[in-house]
């Protein structure tokens, strides 16, 4: 021990004569390089491992046995694998489907139970008749079938129960739908242009990396008992190329990291008004649904709305209506987080020339004075003079939160829709 103390005095001693010595070549390196025991190098000690799957990658997590620094590597996901079924991974035990055709010809309620079914879209502009009489939905008009047929050992139909939460889940990926339709009259009159999911009750539905041409709504079955509502409906890293229109057919919309580019309704009706107006990039509402007269009972959408990380070219505002449509005798606050988009709404994007008043981001709206809700705002941008947020009507109904993306309250200053200069004041209320 003695001579241990003696031999590392002495390297002490040694160390500080070669820091302190005029000529000594340490001087020309960082001089935090004598007290860095890793300057030239960590010694990585493997701490955890998990093992990649096909649904999910693995890791490598390490440890510097020197300096106790951390790093994770991350292993990529290993191949799904087929045997007897060849849409049925023997890993995961979830579905692959290579087109919307396989799928329609293929899916079914008892092989689509608690699994994830993954579709690849490539390009769809094949449309049929949807109609009340063969589906009843409410729709009519040439329009894109996600399902079996009607007579063909359907996933939704009149009259099915809805599933139970987790029980199904769709995921539409990489490709093209283009509507039939290249503007509408009303948002209570869309024709040609539906993308109609006979898929079960309460699903929940993705769709990843998809472009969308044209008009386009969103149908599902109703006007069934009970009434038939998706869980969740989201749009993740799309592409909208068109108008995105109608009555929300989903408790939970969610459009992330998705892109809208500048397009103008071309519906060109018989009367005097200019359908140019309704070229917002989103034009959705919340719904109701039930027969049994009890609204309690009540089937709503549009409870929760995300919309982040977006970027959108237009000349009308993103528009959600309805906003906490019969939440007190539901028992619900709505949800609506916007984050972190960045809008372009300038003058060049316009449907007119006249209606410079329209110009704005976010037109988000309540559905009566005892629509509470909660708003979370943060790091989102627009062209200078033009208001983020617009409404024709607002209510201060207590219990209402507006929040910042830590959840401190915050105040924002919205422009009435087709005003030019006059405001209000979206703040939370007690």
């Amino acid at each position: 021990m003695k001579k241990f103390l003696r031999l590392s005095a002495f390297l002490s001693l040694a160390l500080i004569f070669m820091v302190s010595c005029h000529n000594n070549p340490l001087n020309n390196l960082p001089p935090m390089i004598v007290f860095d025991p890793c300057y030239f190098g960590h010694t990585w000690v493997l701490e955890n491992h998990s093992d990649p799957t096909c649904m999910e990658t693995g890791s490598n997590e390490y440890v510097c046995s020197v300096c106790g620094e951390r790093k994770t590597e991350l292993l990529e996901k290993i191949p799904h694998e087929f045997e007897e079924d060849p849409n049925e991974c023997i890993y995961c035990h979830n579905l692959f489907y290579s087109s919307l055709e396989e799928f329609n010809e293929k899916i079914t309620l008892e092989n689509a139970k608690d699994k994830i079914v993954e579709i690849t879209l490539g390009n769809n502009n094949d449309y049929s008749n949807i109609s009340y009489s063969e589906n009843n939905t409410g729709y009519e008009g040439q329009g894109l079938l996600i399902g079996r047929l009607p007579n063909d050992n359907p996933l939704n139909k009149y009259g099915a129960v809805p599933a139970e939460e987790d029980e199904y889940t769709f995921i539409f990926k990489d490709g093209t739908i283009t509507s039939n339709s290249n503007g509408y009259e009303s948002i209570d009159n869309v024709e040609d242009a539906s993308v109609y999911m006979l898929l079960p009750g309460n699903s929940k539905v993705v769709f990843d990396n998809v472009t969308f041409n044209n008009v386009v709504t969103f149908g599902i079955q109703t006007y069934t008992s009970p009434w038939s509502y998706l869980d969740s409906l989201t749009f993740e890293g799309c592409t909208f190329n068109g108008i995105v229109v109608g009555y929300s057919p989903a408790e939970n919309i969610v459009f992330n990291g998705c892109v809208f580019i500048n397009y103008i309704n071309e519906y060109s009706g018989t009367d005097s008004f200019d359908y140019a107006n309704n070229s917002n990039p989103i034009w959705m509402r919340s719904a109701v649904g039930s027969y049994s007269g009890d609204v309690s009972q009540y089937v709503v959408s549009m409870k929760n709305v995300v919309f982040t990380n977006n970027t959108v070219a237009g000349s009308r505002p993103v528009k959600f209506e309805r906003i906490g449509q019969n939440s007190q005798s539901n028992n619900y606050i709505a949800k609506i987080t916007i984050l972190d988009n960045k809008f372009d709404m300038s003058y060049a994007n316009s449907a007119d020339t006249e209606s410079e008043e329209k110009h704005m981001a976010l037109y988000i709206e309540q559905y009566d004075d005892q629509s509470a809700y909660i708003l979370i705002d943060d790091g989102n941008t627009v062209n200078d003079g033009i208001p983020m947020y617009t409404a024709g009507k607002y209510y201060k109904v207590s219990g209402t939160k507006v929040l910042d993306r830590n959840r401190n309250e915050k105040e924002i200053t919205a422009r009435w829709w087709k005003s030019l200069t006059d405001t209000f004041t979206m703040k939370s209320e007690q």
